[in-house]
Parts: structure tokens; sequence; C-alpha cells
């Protein structure tokens, strides 16, 4: 009762540790996803202020660059004001550059001079309250050669003598920087927002097709500590909102350019933000579910083990069983090389030594392939062969080996691999054993079925086997001693009494009696000698 509750109690252990395993893994599992979530939020806010600082820094670049070059136009214009020449020169000139699709000159009777003409403004714009602005760049405003048409306007005085004769505008398309920024945004995959801070009219906007107010996003639904007053405010930070367009979050960094009064916002679904720690997570989920599977089959193997590990236990134990008797029951080598061409599933098991000693059982349906003769011979010497290169190798007193008819056989032994697959010999798993005399003994069995456990069997009984053996043979020459003359191989007077007592036990009906005398033995002893009269027992034709 005691071991069946050991074994119990082992397998029930068996199952809280899995249990406890599988527990932890899910946290280390959980944790993992929760740490990856975490750091692809800060991963994204950090590429979204990377991501926009991109456009931020290529868009201040382009329109102060511009800027610089309408200076320069500005001061080509000067000249041109002061020599008395018109700006039709200046006009013809005049390449689109950078955004800058076209230029005009606001003069101070707030008439336009452009490279199509002259246009009375008066009502329409002030040049006073232009010419205090000095440069600028504007927002989103109205166009002043067309109706119902909007620009941006890059303004720089035009002076002479320190006075104000002109202003040099340079136009800015909105379809143009729309395009160009709006290409970057779909490059990086985010949704652009650059409007005028002062008014919160939109210059750039990649998800609506009509241009309207940032004031769009007022009436979204803001995570704690995030607001649009926030965003409205600050010159630059994060924020994050609900879209209304899809059932996801939007994570936004906004930046204010520097001289310019324009704010940039750039923004990025949950799916984007999430979607390589997704991936992640999956893979996770995928290398979790893997995990505990291994664990699961890997629980099985080792209660199969355990099992096949018992089974052998108990094989080896009936084994020893067998072979410590095996003086009082002459066929107990046999039996027990069954038990372990049974336990093998195996063709057969064999024992055998340099010394000449040779048993084997086969199963039944395998007799005709028992090797036999000089073929048994063969095989034998060359086993010893290996197992004795083994010993020089690896000098211990149980090796544990495995012969198969592979390429690595086919380039060492081309003989023994023919010879191996000629008598269907798939593989020869045994142990060697070398006793303090050197003697080695070979217990192995042919093309078992389970190579792995048979060896743990071959192992544990090897020693026990062959000492087993050697004792018996040495007991079978000290018997032989005790029973037969030693100078005429004959039975003596002592199996001459065991037989008596056989044939008390059997009672024969019939049996003979042979008497057999020398003549002359005496006298040849006390003539020649003793030895002389061995000599003649020796030689008798009896023999």
């Amino acid at each position: 009762m005691a071991i069946k509750y050991g074994k119990k109690q082992h397998r029930k252990n068996n199952i809280l540790y899995t249990v406890i395993v599988a527990i932890l893994l899910c946290i280390v599992f959980l944790t993992m996803v929760s740490y990856f979530y975490y750091a692809a939020e800060d991963e994204a806010y950090e590429n979204l202020h990377i991501q926009t600082k991109q456009i931020k820094d290529d868009m201040e670049l382009q329109l102060l660059s511009d800027r610089e070059n309408l200076a320069t136009m500005a001061n080509f214009a000067a000249k041109l004001y002061s020599d008395g020449e018109r700006f039709d020169l200046m006009f013809n000139s005049f390449e689109p550059i950078g955004l800058i699709e076209n230029i005009g000159i606001l003069m101070p009777d707030n008439t336009f001079v452009t490279k199509a003409g002259t246009l009375n403004l008066n009502g329409q714009i002030s040049f006073d309250e232009e010419a205090a602005k000095g440069e600028y760049i504007s927002g989103r405003v109205k166009d002043l050669t067309r109706d119902n048409y909007e620009i941006i306007r890059s303004a720089v005085p035009v002076k002479v003598n320190g006075n104000t004769v002109g202003i040099l505008y340079g136009v800015i398309k909105l379809d143009v920087i729309g395009k160009k920024y709006g290409s970057m945004a779909k490059e990086l995959d985010a949704q652009l927002f650059v409007y005028d801070n002062e008014t919160g009219n939109l210059i750039i906007d990649t998800i609506n097709d009509k241009l309207g107010n940032i004031s769009f996003l007022k009436n979204r639904e803001y995570h704690d500590g995030y607001s649009y007053e926030q965003m409205r405010n600050s010159e630059k930070g994060y924020t994050s909102f609900q879209s209304v367009l899809k059932d996801e979050e939007l994570y936004v960094h906004f930046s204010t350019l520097e001289g310019i009064n324009w704010k940039i916002t750039l923004a990025r679904y949950e799916s984007q933000v999430f979607a390589k720690t997704h991936i992640i997570s999956k893979l996770l989920l995928v290398s979790f579910a893997i995990m505990m599977l291994i664990m699961a089959i890997y629980i099985m193997i080792l209660m199969r083990s355990e099992k096949q590990r018992s089974f052998a236990t108990e094989c080896a134990s009936k084994i020893r069983k067998l072979l410590l008797e095996i003086n009082q029951q002459q066929n107990n080598v046999s039996e027990s090389l069954k038990e372990i061409a049974t336990f093998a599933k195996s063709r057969s098991a064999v024992f055998f030594d340099a010394d000449g000693e040779d048993y084997y059982f086969a199963i039944p349906a395998s007799l005709e392939e028992i090797l036999s003769g000089d073929d048994r011979r063969y095989f034998i010497s060359e086993i010893l062969r290996y197992a004795a290169e083994l010993h020089k190798v690896n000098n211990a007193t149980v090796n544990l080996m495995c012969i198969t008819p592979n390429n690595h056989l086919v380039k060492t032994n081309h003989d023994f691999y023919d010879f191996l697959k000629e008598h269907k010999i798939t593989e020869f798993s045994f142990a060697t054993v070398i006793d303090k005399n050197n003697h080695i003994g070979i217990l192995g069995v042919v093309n078992p079925k389970n190579s792995r456990t048979v060896r743990l069997l071959l192992e544990d009984v090897a020693v026990c086997f062959s000492i087993a053996i050697y004792n018996k043979k040495h007991l079978n020459k000290t018997e032989i001693a005790a029973t037969t003359d030693s100078l005429t191989g004959v039975s003596n007077r002592v199996t001459y009494k065991k037989d008596l007592l056989i044939f008390d036990e059997e009672k024969p009906q019939e049996f003979s009696c042979v008497y057999i005398d020398v003549n002359e033995l005496h006298l040849r002893n006390n003539k020649y000698g003793h030895a002389a009269g061995d000599e003649m027992f020796c030689i008798l034709p009896i023999r």
C-alpha cells in the first residue's frame, strides 16, 4: 500500500507542478504582453514626435527659404523702383521656386501689380496695415486676384531709403503645399493637420476633402490628462482621443513652427500604433500555446517513460531472480533472454563472450533468421572487436553501443554493412561488460522496437548476467572435475552414486551394467611405474 500511495502522490505532485508552471507561464505571458503594449505606446509617441519634427523641419526650411528668395527679389524690386523702372523685368524673369507659384506687389495706393496687369484693391486690403506687419507668412487667406479662391501669402516689404514703397507677395497654392506634405504623411502612415495658430483655419488636412477649422476636433472624447484646449494653447506636446471615423484611439503629437504662426499635428490610429505589438502578441500567444503543448507532451512522455522505467525495473528484477537460480534451473539463461527479447519487442536476444560462451533466444517467427555456423562466428567476432575498441576509448565496466547499417558503417566496414543488410539486421543494441580479467561479455538485442528503454534494461542487468554466466561456467568446470575421472574423462564413482539415486526415483524396467577389468595393470605399475599404467589406460581401445 505504501508503494501505491507513493506513486499516486508522485502523480499528484506532477500535476501540481504542471499547474504551477502553467500559472507562472500565464503570468509571464501577460506581463510581457502588457510590457509590449506600454512600450509600444511610448514608442508611438516618440515616433510621432520624430515624424512631426521631420515634417516640421522640412516645412520651416522650405517656407523660410522661399521667404529669403522673396527678400532677394524685394531688393531687386527696390532697385527698379529707385531707377524709376517698371517691375516688368522682374515679373518676366520670375520662375516658380520652392512652394511659390506666383508673385505680385501691393503699392501704397492699394493697387496690386502683377505680370498680368494692375488691379485696384481699395476696400479689399490696406497697404498701411500690411506694411505694419513686416515680413510674414499668412494662414489661409483670400486670393486678391481671383474670387472664391484661397491661398497662402508670403509677404516681404520693398524698401527704398528705409521707406516701404511696396509689399512683395509670394503666392503658395493650398493644393501644392497639401500634396507635398500630404505625401510625406502618407509615407509615414499618419494623418496630418496644419493650421493657422491664430484663427485655427486648416492649411493641410489629409482626412477631409474640404479645408475647415481645427475646432472640428473640439468635440472629441479626450483621454485623461488631455484636452482640446491643451492642444490649442501649448506650443508642443501629446494628446489622445477617440476617433469618430473608426472605433479606435488616435495618438497625436503637435508642435508650433518656429518663425511662422502655424501649428502642425500628426496623428496615428491605435491599430497603426500597435500593429507590431499585435503581431508580437500573436507570436507570444502562439509561443505560449506551443510551450503548453510541449509541456503536456513532456508530461505524457515523462509518465510514459516512468511507466516504461517501472516495467524495465520489474523486468530487471525478474531477470536477476532467474539468474540467481541459474545453477538450479539450467534453462534460466534462455528464460532471461526471453524476458529481454519480449521487453525489447526484438527479433532475438543474445549473450556471448570471448571465451566461447554463446546463448540466444529468438521469437518463433524469427527462427529462420537466426545466425548459425560461420555467419554466427563472423557476427560475434565483429561485435567483440567493436566492444574492445569501445573499451579502449571508454574504460568503464559497462558500455552501451548500437550498430546500424548506416552510411558511417558503409565507409568504415563495408563487409559488415553488407552482412547486416543480407541478414535483415537493422539494429543491434548491446551492453558490453568487462571483468577484472579483461574478458568481454556482450548482452544485446537484434532489431528492438523500443531501443532507448531496452538499453536502460541492458545496462541494468548486464553485469548481473555476466557474473551469472561466469559462475555457471566455473561451477560446471568444478562439477565436471568432481564427477569425471581426470585421466580417462569417464564418469567416476560420484556420478555412479548420483545415477543410482535417479534410477531409484525413476525405477526403470530395464537397464544394463558393463564391467571392465584391465589385465596385468598391477604388474605394469610395479615394473614400469604408475605413469606407464596411466599411459596404458589412455590408449585402451575402450576409450
